[in-house]
This record gives C-alpha cells, sequence and structure tokens, in this order.
C-alpha cells in the first residue's frame, strides 16, 4: 500500500517539476519579446 502511495508521490513530483519548469520558460519567452518591443 505505503509504496503505491510512494510512487504515486513520485509521479505528481516530476509532473509538477516539468509545470513549473515549462511556467518558468514561458514567463521567461513573455519578458524577453516585451523587452525587445520596448
Amino acid at each position: 500500500m505505503s509504496e503505491k502511495i510512494n510512487k504515486n508521490i513520485r509521479i505528481g513530483l516530476s509532473v509538477a517539476q516539468v509545470v513549473v519548469q515549462a511556467l518558468i520558460v514561458y514567463y521567461a519567452y513573455k519578458q524577453y519579446k516585451l523587452s525587445k518591443e520596448m
């Protein structure tokens, strides 16, 4: 039982990491575009 929960937590954490990284890239790209337009 606990092994299954740990596996789910690990999967959830890696998914969360990918989402956070995608958001960081998205915001960095937006800032970059804004600074180029100014």
